[in-house]
């Protein structure tokens, strides 16, 4: 069994429980790797991490938030990646296109050209 579990829900709702359950990891290297790299499969209004070994939550959404920023597609917003806050940017980082941008942009151009 899994031992950190991802919950995440669209609104706080009382009473979700396991329905909010999104993935279970073995390790908090696999846990943060999914957490950063992969924002689009949980993001929603609310998420926490439980510690199936010792019975609490061991991560909340505010407080990874605060130490993590979020690379967003230069046109729609979407979150791409997220990386620590003390991580110096990319250069280019902030004109990187998701991969339904960089399909249209190259299907029609830049809008408004």
């Amino acid at each position: 069994m899994a031992r950190y579990l991802l919950f995440a829900g669209g609104d706080y709702e009382i009473g979700g429980g396991m329905d909010d359950f999104v993935k279970g990891f073995d390790n908090k290297t696999e846990l943060m790797k999914f957490l950063t790299e992969e924002p689009e499969k949980y993001r929603n209004d609310w998420w926490h991490v439980a510690d199936a070994v010792n019975c609490r939550i061991m991560l909340y959404d505010y407080e990874f938030n605060k130490e993590h920023r979020f690379i967003r597609c230069g046109d729609c917003g979407d979150v791409l990646k997220i990386v620590p806050k003390d991580k110096k940017p990319e250069p280019g980082e902030d004109t990187i296109l998701c991969e339904k941008c960089q399909i249209f942009k190259e299907r029609h151009g830049s809008v408004g050209t």
